[in-house]
């Protein structure tokens, strides 16, 4: 293979082995240097065997640019700070730094572009409204670039006034001047950004002497996208003789002028030319390679489809194998599916902070002081979900796990939407951590300390050195927040403690730990970008995706496009010229290439591949080979679970049995196993409890509880006085909204905090609504009763029950059937058997035989429980002549034609509505079902109906 970095390499050594240190070779990046140099020692060993050699040097351009100019690069908030001051007194505007900060990165950004490019910030800036007068001074642009820039002032003059165009002025009149008094503030303190060392670097350069310059000769190598700032250094050195050129190309895509990968090196070869006796053949079409194209559905996909390609591989070291990621986080999944035959690995991408445990927990203490609050008498608390966070990452729980897990109870127990400091405070970590910060320069301290606590706690029992690497993502942490906050307190800068932990985070982003591992040897897993300028045998791309190759990143500013595009500042179409170009230079020299794309269609991505594999299947000169994997989805249908009845499951149902049973079975619990024997045995024989989950807001079980309990409060005193319920009584009750209020704010904190909670308890955020949609309600029930009075109260969320004798195969057994009935009252009519139901259940049914079968239990469960509580009703008051089963359906409650009797239009024994007429029907019904439940010999199995899973909490065990 001709390695482009190999041949430079020896022809460096052949030029100047006598004298290398006068060389100066400068790449684009860090990598080709590293390559070069491995390259340069691989030569001069097979020349010098056993003897010293030296070495030339090597420098980044950033590195070179840098060794010129007077300007050390300065810290993003030193420049935001100084951007700040002169945007302040420039535009005369009192914006807080909090709001400057959003757009002062973009107004930054255009400044970088301004200098990098040469471009005349006076012109670039100029007022629109004067542009006729600065024509004149414009004579050094192309023709193309004058019409592009003219048409974009033409088109503005011609919008309309509008409040967009006023903003637009507005802020585009300040750009000069800020971008002038900022430059002069850099100056002043010897401090810059990139570009502008760029810019600073040049005017050295180019006003240096002969004498200035530390060695005999600079080469350029690898480079392709030049700034015109660059490009003026190159003509300068090269004027002076100083200067030589390497350029990495190939004649296919240069010769054609329409092809995009050749976009820079078409000019730059002509103005620059490389040595004349240093060539390497054009080998992207010449030589024969194997392109295979596969497209997978998934990201994980991908990464198997490459472990398998790695797996298939015959390589003694991989050396010459670069498996290239486009998409960087797919960096993890692809360290754990490498094959188990290769042992070494390079891999130039570093761990980034935010894939560590580390950054987790920094981002969760953040987050915990966002959302801390702080109440008028002083008292301290934080959001239920920044605490859980916490308590359960890993640093805690190592630290003490059986402390940690114990206040998880508790929070979820009393459902704590807010925290108090004073229930964190159970040992010195959680004190520390669970600590109000209320200044910037706080924040630092807090992290020093939390830091310290962890160290004497989980990272001190850390024997295995398993955590080396957290201690040193938290080490480097503190160090970036300790320095982010000198520099803010050096400026004075006042802002919001949301955007110092926005500059937090943002800093924190840039935080990567490298991989140790020696960089030639092995197999080579890089970004993109880091392919610059080295060539492999065998090269796995990943991600080959449009969108990904090239990025369609944009980055937003204040020059429009058209104006970018005339002054020559970057814009996209120079973007993807680029990525062209690196991607075709990868592709020439290798003999097997592998492009694997993600095909999947959600969410945001497309599944579409990338205009380069389109460009390589449509272009002759290559051949491609295409596959397809296919992950097949199949359907599979879960096996239906059967339970038998053996073993402990009898053991568990004989504890219902007997004239003294120890367990109950509930109308509900009947009910549900008609509408599924499955769930009727997780929730009542096993006693699956559904998992204790922190309800922030009141979702429809909350509500009803709530209004259950609002309503027994409500009629609590008529039954303790036995006071007859009149219409003139309820109107009287009615107008005391004080009592009524906190009958509900009471019941809102018993179901949300237990009846025994001393915790004080507020109502807030959306349960707002909620309080007040259950106080129309309560008025809506007041209005409903009225219509019914006078009556008296008999039972109010009354525990009633009855023993019930049935047979099974034979044998008599007996059961106790049991449960709370909201409400029980007698009216002229008769005696009322009320269940308050806030879903939409049935109140009516065809056929009483209905109310038992599987099919329809989800329908007329409503009706079927109503029933059970009446049948205990009639064996508790056994005189009473009628007895009237009722819903109360609280979503019907403005709905005055609704009567909330059960009825059936069909079963005529009931045209009554006294469940009486048809109580010895339905207690055979009764006994047929509790014979099936105790049959040892039916089984308890899954409902057939689908729709009954949805909202089941046991779907998840059954698979549905």
């Amino acid at each position: 293979m001709n390695s482009f970095l190999y041949n430079l390499a020896h022809w460096i050594y052949n030029k100047s082995k006598n004298l290398p240190h006068e060389t100066l070779l400068v790449f684009p990046n860090r990598r080709s240097g590293v390559f070069f140099l491995h390259h340069y020692k691989e030569v001069a060993s097979k020349s010098q065997a056993g003897l010293p050699v030296w070495l030339p040097k090597i420098k980044t351009i950033n590195e070179f640019l840098a060794d010129y100019s007077s300007l050390r690069m300065a810290e993003p908030i030193e420049l935001m700070a100084d951007l700040y001051v002169s945007h302040q007194q420039e535009s005369g505007s009192k914006e807080s730094f909090d709001d400057f900060y959003f757009w002062a990165e973009m107004m930054l950004n255009d400044f970088n572009d301004v200098d990098k490019y040469l471009a005349n910030p006076a012109l670039v800036f100029t007022n629109v409204k004067d542009f006729k007068s600065i024509e004149d001074k414009i004579g050094f642009l192309t023709d193309e670039q004058l019409t592009v820039i003219q048409r974009f002032f033409k088109n503005f003059s011609q919008l309309q006034q509008s409040v967009l165009k006023d903003k637009f002025l507005e802020i585009w009149e300040v750009l000069l001047p800020v971008y002038q008094r900022f430059q002069s503030l850099l100056n002043a303190n010897q401090v810059g950004y990139e570009g502008m060392i760029y810019r600073d670097a040049l005017k050295n350069i180019l006003n240096a002497d002969a004498n200035s310059f530390p060695f005999k000769k600079v080469y350029f190598a690898g480079f392709n996208a030049i700034t015109p700032c660059e490009e003026q250094i190159f003509t300068n050195l090269k004027e002076r003789g100083l200067a030589g050129f390497f350029w990495d190309f190939d004649e296919y895509y240069i010769k054609n002028e329409t092809f995009e990968a050749g976009f820079f090196q078409r000019k730059y070869i002509k103005k620059f030319p490389p040595e004349p006796d240093f060539s390497l053949p054009s080998t992207l079409t010449s030589e024969q390679k194997e392109i295979t194209i596969i497209s997978v559905p998934t990201d994980a996909g991908q990464v198997f489809k490459a472990s398998q390609i790695l797996g298939a591989m015959n390589n003694a070291d991989y050396s010459n194998t670069a498996l290239v990621l486009a998409e960087e986080n797919l960096l993890f999944p692809a360290l754990n599916s490498i094959p188990e035959n290769i042992n070494q690995l390079n891999i130039t991408m570093g761990f980034p902070l935010s894939d560590s445990s580390a950054g987790s927990f920094i981002q969760a203490l953040i987050q915990l002081q966002l959302n801390t609050k702080k109440t008028k008498d002083e008292k301290v608390s934080f959001y239920f979900k920044n605490v859980l966070s916490l308590l359960q990452h890993p640093f805690i729980q190592k630290s003490d796990a059986q402390l940690a897990n114990a206040l998880l109870e508790f929070i979820k127990i009393n459902n704590l939407i807010q925290v108090a400091d004073s229930e964190l405070s159970s040992s010195e970590l959680l004190k520390t951590v669970f600590y109000p910060v209320e200044s910037i320069a706080l924040f630092p301290i807090y992290i020093k300390n939390i830091f310290q606590h962890l160290m004497a706690t989980c990272w001190k029992i850390d024997s295995d050195n398993r955590l080396l690497m957290e201690k040193e993502f938290f080490f480097k942490s503190l160090l970036k927040i300790n320095q982010l906050t000198r520099e803010i307190e050096k400026h004075k800068l006042n802002m919001l403690l949301p955007t110092y932990f926005r500059l937090i985070r943002s800093v924190l982003q840039q935080i990567r730990i490298p991989f140790e591992g020696e960089p030639i040897s092995g197999l080579q897993i890089m970004g993109f970008l880091e392919t610059r300028n080295l060539d492999f045998e065998e090269v796995i791309i990943l991600s080959v995706n449009e969108g990904v190759l090239p990025t369609a990143s944009h980055t937003p500013s204040f020059i429009p496009y058209s104006l970018r595009r005339g002054f020559g500042l970057p814009t996209r179409e120079l973007h993807d010229a680029m990525y062209a170009y690196y991607f075709y230079r990868l592709l020439q020299r290798p003999k097997k290439v592998w492009l694997i794309y993600n095909s999947g269609v959600g969410g945001l991505v497309s599944g579409e591949k990338s205009r380069y594999i389109h460009q390589l299947l449509y272009d002759g000169n290559f051949k491609t080979h295409s596959i397809n994997v296919n992950q097949t989805v199949e359907v599979i249908t879960n096996q239906s679970i059967v339970i038998k009845k053996e073993g402990q499951v009898v053991n568990l149902l004989n504890q219902f049995l007997g004239n003294e049973p120890s367990k109950t079975l509930s109308p509900s619990a009947l009910s549900a196993y008609l509408v599924c024997p499955l769930r009727f045995y997780f929730k009542s024989i096993v006693g699956i409890k559904e998992p204790d989950e922190i309800e922030e807001q009141i979702d429809a079980r909350l509500f009803g509880s709530i209004f259950h309990l609002v309503s027994e409060k409500f009629y609590t005193h008529f039954f303790k006085d036995k006071q007859l319920v009149t219409e003139q009584a309820l109107t009287d009750i009615e107008k005391n909204t004080i009592m009524l209020d906190d009958w509900i704010k009471e019941s809102f904190k018993e179901v949300l905090l237990g009846k025994t909670s001393k915790r004080v308890f507020e109502i807030n955020g959306k349960n707002h609504i909620v309080f007040d949609v259950i106080r129309k309600y309560l008025h809506q029930l007041i209005h409903i009763d009225k219509k019914n009075t006078p009556f008296s109260l008999v039972g109010l969320e009354l525990k009633i029950q009855m023993p019930f004798a049935f047979a099974v195969n034979g044998q008599m057994k007996q059961t106790q059937i049991g449960g709370f009935i909201d409400r029980i009252d007698r009216t002229q009519q008769g005696i009322r058997i009320i269940d308050y139901k806030t879903g939409s259940d049935k109140l009516n049914f065809d056929e009483l035989q209905d109310l038992f079968t599987h099919e329809k239990g989800k329908d007329t469960k409503a009706v079927f429980q109503t029933f059970v509580y009446s049948a205990l009703v009639a064996f508790n008051y056994p005189h009473e002549p009628v007895i009237l089963p009722m819903v109360y359906q609280v979503g019907n409650f403005f709905d005055d034609a609704n009567s909330f009797a059960v009825k059936s239009a069909k079963y005529l024994p009931f045209a009554s509505g006294n469940f009486k007429s048809i109580e010895p029907e339905f207690l055979e019904g009764l006994t047929n079902l509790l014979s099936t439940i105790f049959d040892e010999k039916i089984p308890f199995h899954q409902t057939e109906d689908a729709k009954n899973c949805i909202y089941c909490p046991y779907k998840i065990i059954c698979g549905r």
